[in-house]
């Protein structure tokens, strides 16, 4: 577990192996219906604190997706610089990286 984490260095803390095995699936995870929408790390890491969960109903509650969005990715951009649990249905290996090295948890719903 690091304080903070850029994208451009995960790849040399953590395989690709580990972060997929990694990856929670939750009991109930399957298609949402909407538009497909994306966020990145770095957005996480300013809009919220340390420790909370993000979830799709949290990114619409704070406006950084719009309404219409059912399902987001997850891509790395940018820094990461505290403990978040993420929910959402997809990652790029890199986000997952990210949250997993500062010591948050993933999972796929």
């Amino acid at each position: 577990v690091v304080e903070h984490v850029a994208a451009s260095e995960v790849n040399t803390l953590v395989s690709d192996e580990v972060a997929a095995a990694a990856i929670e699936t939750a009991e109930s995870a399957g298609k949402h219906g909407g538009k497909r929408g994306i966020v990145n790390v770095d957005t996480l890491s300013q809009r919220f604190a340390d420790g909370d969960t993000v979830t799709i109903e949290a990114l619409k509650a704070k406006k950084i997706i719009p309404a219409s969005v059912g399902q987001v990715k997850l891509l790395a951009r940018g820094r990461l610089d505290k403990k978040l649990h993420v929910e959402l249905q997809e990652y790029s290996i890199e986000a997952v990286k990210m949250v997993l090295l500062t010591g948050g948890t993933v999972k796929r719903v």
